[in-house]
């Protein structure tokens, strides 16, 4: 008797590869060398799975059995819960080193984690920048003991992180005339009412290097806002944030999506890349035109 590998319009694909791409994702929060193994089967990104997959995998790995395990086995995927899922933490984590050292970050630079967290993103950030040129900066004070443990634990206190909070962008308390070559804020924006994100780009336009450069992911289009935590998830127009920009002399091009930029943890892949720079004499004059022409309507 042969074995039958569909039942009710089910491929054995169906089936098989949310259980093993779950147990990958568990493997890579539990931060195990396994991981470099099992990652030559696994799946390379969420895009190859079919709908089914898709929805059973985000099922699996999303449950609160599946959140338990993940944390009970990783400190670092415990704490990483405080700032999203916890088992794609790791994934994330080497997404941003990457793609800011593909973007020309480099050790002599000065940057601030916006959004800093927990430092899910920040430890590699650190080991990398000279001693004391990273600055993270987060909204929440609660999360800040956990990114000294986390800091405490991977051992890099000697090379001396500033870590600031203030639920205010523009009022946080930098040290006088501190300036950055690179602002970093991944999974922040999407996070941000009208109103902080006005702040947080006043912010930058005063902290930013005449060429320094600020990457954000954002939500592009048009879609209900939802909430995570007490924080909102908002989806804007891309229009929306060029206007933003050019109010603070900052002018925005996309960069691509997250997955066509290799983030693999498989959630918001379709997100958008932006980066911000200081625009032109000329981009700016044409921008307030433009405002001014706007108000007038």
């Amino acid at each position: 008797m042969g074995l039958k590998v569909e039942a009710q319009g089910e491929s054995w694909r169906d089936r098989v590869e949310p259980v093993a791409t779950g147990f990958a994702v568990v493997l890579r929060s539990c931060d195990r060398p396994l991981w470099e193994w099992v990652s030559a089967f696994s799946i390379p990104s969420m895009s190859a799975l079919t709908y089914r997959a898709r929805r059973l995998w985000f099922r699996a790995t999303n449950a609160p059995r599946a959140r338990k395990l993940v944390m009970r086995v990783s400190p670092s995927a415990r704490r990483h819960a405080q700032v999203g899922p916890p088992q794609a933490w790791k994934a994330k984590r080497d997404f941003q080193i990457a793609f800011l050292k593909q973007r020309g970050l480099l050790p002599e630079h000065r940057l601030l984690d916006f959004g800093c967290g927990t430092l899910r993103g920040g430890i590699p950030l650190i080991a990398y920048l000279e001693p004391g040129n990273y600055v993270g900066l987060d909204a929440r004070e609660e999360v800040l003991p956990e990114a000294r443990e986390e800091l405490r634990a991977a051992g890099m206190e000697e090379r001396r992180p500033l870590l600031l909070v203030s639920e205010h962008p523009d009022e946080a308390p930098f040290p006088a005339g501190m300036r950055f070559d690179r602002i970093w804020a991944f999974s922040v924006l999407i996070h941000l009412s009208d109103d902080i994100l006005e702040r947080a780009l006043r912010m930058i336009a005063e902290r930013l290097t005449p060429d320094g450069e600020f990457y954000a992911n954002v939500n592009i289009g048009q879609r209900p806002e939802l909430t995570w935590e007490r924080f909102p998830v908002v989806t804007r127009p891309l229009s929306f944030y060029r206007g933003a920009a050019a109010r603070h002399g900052l002018s925005v091009d996309t960069v691509g999506t997250l997955a066509t930029l290799g983030e693999r943890s498989g959630a918001g892949g379709e997100q958008v890349m932006l980066c911000f720079t200081r625009a032109s004499e000329v981009a700016v004059s044409a921008g307030a035109g433009g405002a001014d022409a706007g108000a007038s309507d």
